[in-house]
């Protein structure tokens, strides 16, 4: 939070005073107003959040009418934006106590001077008794909220600071892409260093007209809103499904993931029944799902999303371990080398650093999580700075370490028998168990709301649905068992298109008055992003095909 906590204690605790609220608004166009976690405002286009968080433009149209329209509340989840306090959770639980008192002594003074202490919320004798009734009720806000009042009786809008967007982007940027990286070299040489570094520099340009977009158009708010400001409904269903597809192969990745490295700590787990026979590969992964699949049942993962910090531990691990394991363990060593460029290999280097900077989709909401929206830029410098530095460190040892036969997973290199790797397998297992159901949510949401309004909230349709997704993860993840491919597969056909493709040319169709060098960069950036994603999703179908 961008403040001290003691600053923003207290919020409206019940949404049946919203009327009221947006009665004020009404005589206060400039002020903003208190909703339980939306805010509720006008912006400079002529459009309005109403209460229940839906924006409604100039035409009366509202983007959050359209589908997928739980696509914000259940993407804050998958990083720790939705309760910006989660990493300061610790220190503020032992203010709590004092907190609370000094709240209450505070509001009790504010309720007595609130005509001096709150000019813009009382400019007539009407708003300021309606403020009085609504200030009553004020409670005690509970970690995460977005309201708050100040001492003063000014309204404060609380959001994350730069350090806190970092490391939300950092978890984001940064994720299981991380294993495969070593394996670029392996596949596309030392030019793949050079690919990933174009590719970051790529991706953080249009990171920054995702927030020139954002800027333009107010009423962007979700990754989804881009693509209907820019292309219409087309856009906006076009978009919402690449991001899905985007989650589902990433659900198939953690179940390759979880059972090929579970299969390492445990190599004799096996199950029979009649006939069958499945060995610790298969065995772990059914294990696996069937342990995580009551944790997909949940609907609202905002109150623990804070869990998503785990993956930030398990990047430190793996980058900690490898330089410990290349140190310490005899006839391994840094001493590994390659040629300087295989060129067949190339489109799967870029399909996998496609998948590792697959994060745009959820730069809207770090965009709009932070409560100085102008140091967002600086944010997105350092998040990008931290993942090259850390994707080249476990690119360039990993390599170094295991050289050609460097796999796709690199924790599947690690010696036996390690303190060192018995410590990353078991963050690299653990990860999935918390990520999955995160990234499961957006997508089960998004197609319940595609049912009838009677069953989109009928238990007895949403448990079967996630049920039969989980399901599909698995056996998807069981007949194409190729990490490194399926991961390049899903960074060339669909994430290349939403970090380069669709950003640059949204930027083209939203703002005004562009020159024709900016047009042609733009346009440029595109083709190439294209490009690149064709040549990638050609070699992955046929890596993959080869590969059985």
């Amino acid at each position: 939070m961008g403040g001290d906590f003691s600053d923003f204690i207290f919020k409206v605790d019940d949404e049946s005073d919203n009327d009221e609220i947006i009665d004020i608004i009404d005589d206060h166009e400039d002020s903003s107003s208190i909703n339980d976690g939306e805010s509720i405002s006008r912006t400079h286009y002529g459009s309005s959040v109403v209460a229940d968080g839906s924006r409604v433009v100039a035409d009366g149209h509202s983007y959050s009418e359209q589908w997928p329209r739980s696509y914000k509340e259940t993407t804050d989840s998958l990083s720790i934006a939705a309760s910006p306090n989660g990493i300061n959770f610790l220190k503020q639980a032992q203010n709590i106590t004092q907190n609370i008192t000094q709240s209450i002594t505070n509001i009790t003074s504010s309720h007595q001077d609130l005509g001096a202490k709150a000019p813009l919320l009382t400019p007539n004798d009407k708003s300021k008794e309606q403020f009085d009734k609504l200030s009553s009720t004020l409670t005690w806000s509970t970690i995460g909220k977005s309201s708050f009042f100040h001492t003063s009786g000014e309204q404060i809008t609380h959001g994350c600071n730069v350090t806190q967007t970092v490391f939300n982007g950092f978890s984001l940027f940064v994720g299981i892409g991380l294993l495969s990286v070593p394996s670029t070299i392996q596949q596309g040489g030392w030019a793949s260093v050079g690919l990933l570094l174009l590719y970051a520099g790529i991706c953080y340009f249009t990171g920054y007209l995702l927030r020139r977009c954002m800027e333009i158009n107010k009423d962007i708010v979700t990754f989804p809103d881009l693509g209907e400001a820019a292309f219409g409904n087309f856009g906006r269903v076009f978009v919402s499904i690449l991001f899905y597809w985007e989650l589902y192969f990433s659900l198939v990745e953690f179940v390759t993931l979880e059972s090929s490295n579970l299969a390492k700590l445990f190599p004799n787990v096996s199950l029979q029944w009649g006939g069958i026979y499945l060995g610790p590969v298969y065995s772990l992964g059914i294990i696996s799902a069937l342990i995580v699949l009551p944790i997909c049942y949940l609907r609202d993962f905002r109150k623990i999303s804070f869990i998503s910090a785990g993956g930030v531990l398990g990047v430190v691990c793996i980058a900690l371990s490898l330089l410990l394991v290349g140190t310490t363990t005899e006839n391994i060593g840094f001493h590994q080398t390659g040629p300087l460029v295989k060129w067949n290999g190339l489109p799967y280097a870029f399909g996998v650093f496609g998948f590792c900077y697959s994060g745009h989709s959820i730069l809207p909401n770090l965009y709009h999580s932070m409560s100085d929206k102008k140091k967002f830029h600086k944010a997105l410098t350092i998040i990008f700075a931290l993942s090259i530095s850390v994707y080249l460190l476990v690119a360039i040892s990993g390599f170094l370490m295991f050289g050609e036969d460097t796999d796709s997973q690199i924790t599947l290199n690690l010696p036996a028998n390690s303190v060192a790797t018995t410590i990353t397998l078991w963050m690299t297992v653990l990860s999935p168990f918390f990520k999955y159901p995160l990234l499961l949510n957006p997508l089960a949401r998004s197609l319940e709301e595609l049912l009838p309004p009677h069953l989109s909230n009928n238990w007895w349709c949403i448990i079967p649905l996630r049920t039969a997704l989980v399901v599909s993860s698995v056996c998807v993840a069981f007949l194409v068992p190729f990490f490194g491919y399926v991961m390049a597969f899903v960074g060339s056909l669909v994430c290349l298109l939403a970090s380069i493709v669709v950003p640059a040319l949204g930027y083209v169709k939203i703002a005004k008055n562009l020159s024709s060098i900016q047009i042609i960069m733009c346009y440029a950036v595109a083709v190439m992003g294209l490009t690149v994603a064709v040549l990638g999703t050609y070699s992955s179908i046929y890596n993959i095909i080869h590969s059985y």
